[in-house]
């Protein structure tokens, strides 16, 4: 059986956010899972503010996985970039890409098609 297959589709939504780098690392690349609001946000937050305090040159967050975002992951993004080297890797899901083209925001942004395009960008 596979292990995903046990997962429901309201688990795919539920927000997640990981460390895929380490402290040496020049690039820190964390990745964000599921829908994020105002409920949600405190642990992306969190992850975000201990980047902006270490010596990476670059924070890449990719967003490949995140189902939806409202204005208060919006504005939590407009603050870490900045406040730091923030490059956001997709594909976006369409509400995210919504998101940014309906605000704006996507020209302020660097947005990267892809993890590996967002790292070396």
């Amino acid at each position: 059986m596979d292990h995903q297959s046990t997962h429901s589709a309201a688990d795919a939504d539920l927000p997640r956010v990981t460390l895929l780098s380490d402290a040496a690392d020049p690039v820190r690349v964390i990745s964000a899972a599921g829908a994020f609001d105002l409920g949600s946000l405190q642990q992306l937050q969190d992850v975000l503010a201990e980047s902006a305090g270490d010596a990476a040159v670059r924070t890449v967050l990719d967003l490949s996985r995140v189902t939806f975002g409202d204005s208060s992951l919006l504005n939590l993004l407009l603050s870490t970039h900045s406040e730091q080297n923030l490059v956001l890797a997709g594909p976006l899901s369409p509400p995210v890409h919504r998101l940014f083209q309906v605000t704006g925001t996507d020209t302020i942004f660097a947005i990267a098609p892809d993890l590996d395009a967002a790292r070396s960008a």
